[in-house]
């Protein structure tokens, strides 16, 4: 089980390697000459412009997060924003919430005798099911599942 939480957390990290390494032709940068500093530096300009979106997501996972206030954080457009957002880290940015979300929803079932609702709500979902949904596309498993295993895991731990 730890295994997998930390798989999943390694899976939401951003990494540049990631990255499609096309640079568009109205960054200045030639294609045909691009060296690594200057793909590192486009990027992380790119990325940089995402922080403020990514920080929030991790500190207001819990509340309900709408694209148009994320893309206004980093005085974007929404559609600008959503296309910097794939491109630099492979995902939507409501997918990337999901996966923060579910990452806690698995610290909070591990580590808490919270019921799985609280556990819900606590991680900023709405409703049950698409808490439910969200965690078996994520884990592989349903919430109630992780938490019996969580369970099963202590036991054995501790005899």
């Amino acid at each position: 089980n730890m295994e997998l939480l930390q798989g999943l957390a390694s899976s939401i990290v951003i990494l540049k390697s990631r990255m499609q390494i096309t640079v568009p032709k109205k960054s200045g940068i030639k294609n045909e000459h691009i060296s690594e500093l200057e793909v590192s530096e486009y990027y992380s300009a790119e990325y940089d412009k995402l922080r403020p979106s990514l920080t929030y997501i991790w500190e207001h996972f819990d509340k309900d997060i709408k694209m148009s206030d994320l893309a206004a954080i980093c005085s974007l457009s929404e559609s600008h924003f959503r296309k910097l957002f794939v491109k630099n880290t492979a995902m939507t940015p409501l997918e990337y919430l999901n996966q923060i979300r579910i990452r806690n929803a698995c610290l909070m079932i591990g580590q808490s005798t919270y019921p799985l609702t609280m556990v819900c709500e606590k991680c900023g979902f709405t409703n049950m099911s698409t808490f439910d949904r969200n965690f078996r596309k994520i884990i592989g498993i349903s919430p109630s599942e992780w938490k019996k295993k969580k369970q099963l895991s202590e036991i054995k731990n501790n005899s």
